[in-house]
């Protein structure tokens, strides 16, 4: 993909994660190297985050040290050509700075309202003692402690290299599973809320508290709300002014929702941040957060919480959220990008892509990255790189950027590049002004679907629209406009505003759009093929002229403009499937991830087996069949092993002992009959430390009751183990047959295969097409290569085949998931392989 040359600067900047302090990974030369790969991979340069269990404890944090390593990334981001931004934040949220401002002043923790036996509000401490960001002197002493430590440091750099701050403060450190600790909703308090609330509305609010917890909605719970807003708000309108004086952009984002009312959702963030209009323009680029392998990233702050679980060795199970294209409720993008165009600020941001998994696709990638891009967002900041991929850090809120995707990351961040940059290129050009209901939820408006629904049937018709503060005018107030039947004191909406037309029509479905405006008047549309998994195709009409056009699942198309290109349908004369089995090459050996002593059986004599197992666990010895084995040291990622030569197996049941394994009971998750979903008993070893049995088999996996208990769960994957299971070894197999290579003796394979073909034939115009892959794949034709990709349709020019036989090799690259999440997700060419004749 050519990224034009002023686009550069859209390239997205990932959280670049402090997971060491081993000072050789902290050197000038091995941070060099980190920025390197950075580029390499296609960012736009690092926002430095740490990661203290693993990184920078608070002892260490904000020592000449810490300051000392950060100057070497500078240096080398300098040296790279690429930007870098910080985390303001020892961990996530920010603000406790390493609990140095706990021991200055233990009395910033943070309060909040409660309802007692008697339905009264009393004030009780929130019970995790996080500064609270609405105490002037919490805000006071964060700023002297971090950002005067950095002017201090490293003043130097300021609006130079170092670009910017970023505040990743999630909503008050409070998540579905303490918030249901609270038995209600979470009331902000504060030691000085009730003078500032008298200075600002004149008045004392301590009377009307019972009307607050009880939630009952009056003019006087509405002030409370809004001095709420006031006081939260002025945490990050300190930061943003004191960076604007140091010649520093500020971006932030905290647990912000869609505008919902408490009756569907407990988090609603109106209720503890505030309105969007008030609260986002304390920042250059209005933030927003989009997590989860879902186009509604948001589905976690509410009851559509769903979190995928997968089988152990099996294809069973769900590894991307069941309604992953439903994007009605998902308003947190056009939020902030209209934040942005209200106040003219230099763009939106987004942090993205967190707890997509390691299975996700990067044209699932390219769908998210779409839908947001396309609801103005213009600073993408992708979750995440690792300084070092090892231990815990490789299930991180996954995926891992640079090790996920199959290596399609470039292609990934190439898009964004792209597409950020010719939807920021002349000035947005919305038909539509729809009015935020924020204010209106505050007041008590309860069935507010009708909102929702009206700007989901705008997204679907591809109707540009930006959302507006209450009574501006000319915009449409969807609550007042609709038609409201009263039925047993309550309020149902029954209809929404007739949509106004759209300025483009087009036959193959539903499309998501932007408009945008040249500044000679002239129009150019972005269009996005986003709610299918499949390919769309029909005729588009747009400002009197009409194109055939063609779109794959999260792919975009400019109509116009200077940057215009789409592609148009491909229609075959002829499509002819290749026959299989094919020969194959794996790159890499198998792998079975072990975290118990175990047997295997070798249904036949094996050679050529190693035995991989961290070097933490093998103090007390690693037998194979009662004899003591000797090792070498290896790395396995970044992670220190022993690797162990089995020798020849000979045929028959082997057993492996690791003595430190030898008390380790093989149900170490949590039992299904008590976990439901969220459990979170945690579990007793470290999942993300296995041992390997690798080398060149094929392995047969039987189990028992595939959901017996949950071995490991993140906060949007569970990874669930069998009552009983079993591995069976043979020779590995020289040819593929056409499917998963994970169910045939690859389930845990994480690497690449080359299929080879043979075709005998002559084709004009020759096409190679893949139906499905997973996920990456390159194609050679007798030895020339004819292109790779990640991204679908998987099609590759092959010129004219003359007469002849034909050698047709295509390497596939599939996702660390089988081997990380070890579960059997789909690998290799899943739906066969196809000559194409145009």
């Amino acid at each position: 993909m050519t990224i034009p040359k002023e686009f550069e600067k859209f390239r997205p900047k990932p959280f670049f994660f402090l997971d060491t302090h081993r000072p050789e990974d902290l050197t000038f030369e091995a941070i060099d190297r980190q920025m390197a790969q950075l580029k390499a991979d296609g960012f736009g340069g690092p926002i430095l985050f740490n990661i203290p269990d693993l990184g920078w404890g608070n002892e260490s944090y904000l020592t000449d040290k810490w300051f000392q390593m950060t100057e070497n990334y500078l240096l080398a981001a300098q040296k790279n050509g690429l930007k870098l931004w910080f985390s303001d934040g020892w961990r996530c949220p920010p603000g406790d700075v390493g609990d140095k401002i706990k021991k200055i002043n233990p009395n910033l923790k943070q309060h909040r309202l409660a309802r007692n036996a008697q339905g009264e509000a009393e004030v009780v401490d929130v019970p995790w003692g996080f500064p609270a960001f609405e105490e002037p002197e919490s805000s006071r002493l964060f700023i002297e402690l971090v950002y005067e430590a950095y002017a201090k440091h490293l003043g130097k750099y300021f609006g130079n290299t170092l670009e910017g701050i970023f505040s990743d403060a999630d909503n008050r450190r409070f998540d579905a599973f303490t918030l249901t600790e609270m038995e209600g909703n979470y009331f902000p308090w504060s030691s000085n809320f009730e003078e500032t609330f008298r200075a600002a509305f004149g008045y004392d609010i301590k009377p009307y508290l019972k009307d607050v917890v009880n939630n009952v909605f009056n003019q006087q719970t509405f002030d409370y709300y809004k001095c709420c807003e006031l006081l939260y708000n002025k945490w990050f309108e300190n930061n943003y002014n004191w960076c604007k004086a140091h010649n520093l952009k500020y971006t932030f984002h905290t647990s912000d929702t869609g505008p919902f009312p408490r009756l569907c959702c407990r988090r609603s963030s109106v209720f503890t941040e505030g309105v969007p209009f008030t609260f986002y323009k304390c920042s250059d680029f209005p933030g927003t957060d989009h997590e989860i392998l879902a186009l509604d990233g948001g589905t976690h702050f509410d009851s559509r919480l769903f979190v995928p679980k997968v089988a152990f060795a099996k294809d069973k199970g769900a590894p991307r959220v069941h309604s992953f294209a439903n994007t009605k409720y998902d308003l947190r993008a056009k939020q902030v990008s209209s934040v942005a165009y209200h106040y003219g600020k230099e763009g939106a941001m987004c942090e993205m892509f967190a707890a997509t998994n390691l299975g996700v696709l990067p044209s699932e990638l390219r769908q998210i990255a779409a839908w947001q891009i396309l609801q103005g967002i213009t600073f993408v900041v992708p979750h995440g790189i690792t300084a070092r991929f090892w231990g815990p850090c490789k299930y991180g809120a996954p995926p891992e950027q640079h090790h996920a995707t199959g290596g399609s990351i470039r292609e990934v961040t190439d898009f964004i590049a792209k597409y950020v940059g010719i939807a920021t290129t002349g000035v947005f050009d919305p038909s539509v002004k729809v009015m935020d209901i924020s204010d209106a939820v505050l007041r008590g408006a309860q069935y507010t679907d009708v909102f929702f629904e009206f700007t989901d049937r705008l997204n679907h018709a591809g109707i540009s629209y930006v959302i507006v503060p209450e009574g501006t005018p000319g915009a449409i107030d969807v609550l007042g406009s609709a038609k409201q039947d009263v039925e047993c004191g309550m309020v149902a909406v029954s209809a929404t505003p007739e949509l106004p037309p759209r300025d483009f029509e087009f036959t193959g479905g539903d499309l998501l759009a932007m408009r945008r405006k040249l500044p000679d008047g002239t129009r150019f549309l972005l269009v996005c093929n986003l709610w299918s998994d499949h390919e769309v195709s029909g005729a588009l009409t747009f400002e009197g002229r009409t194109v055939e056009l063609e779109l794959a699942s999260g792919e975009i198309a400019v109509i116009g403009g200077p940057y215009e290109e789409f592609r148009a349908p491909f229609r075959p004369a002829k499509r002819e499937y290749l026959p299989f089995p094919a020969k194959v090459q794996f790159a890499e050996p198998n792998r079975i991830p072990l975290h118990y002593n175990s047997e295997f059986e070798a249904m036949e004599e094996l050679s050529g087996i190693f035995l991989q197992v961290p070097e933490e666990y093998v103090g007390d010895g690693v037998f194979l069949d009662g004899k003591a084995l000797t090792g070498t040291k290896c790395t396995v990622f970044e992670d220190e092993y022993i690797s162990y030569d089995l020798g020849t197996l000979t045929r028959g049941k082997h057993s492996i002992d690791i003595a430190t394994w030898r008390n380790r009971p093989k149900d170490l998750g949590t039992p299904q009959a008590t976990t439901g979903n969220v459990s979170e008993k945690a579990v007793d070893h470290k999942f993300y430390m296995p041992a390997y049995l690798t080398g060149e088999f094929d392995v047969d996996v039987k189990t028992k009751d595939d959901f017996n208990y949950r071995m490991y769960a993140d906060y949007n994957l569970q990874i669930w183990y069998p009552a009983e299971w079993s591995f069976h070894l043979t020779k590995r197999r020289a040819t593929l047959e056409r499917g998963s290579w994970a169910v045939q003796g690859q389930p845990f394979y994480s690497g690449a295969a080359t299929y080879t073909f043979e075709y005998s034939g002559a084709v004009k115009n020759a096409v190679l097409e893949v139906p499905d892959a997973r996920v990456r794949v390159a194609v050679t034709v007798d030895g020339k290569p004819c292109g790779e990709t990640g991204f679908r349709p998987y099609r590759f020019p092959l010129g004219d085949l003359k007469d002849g036989t034909h050698v047709i090799q295509v390497k596939v690259t599939n996702t660390i998931a089988n081997r990380l999440e070890e579960y059997a997700a789909p690998s290799g060419l899943v739906n066969g392989i196809v000559i194409a004749s145009c």
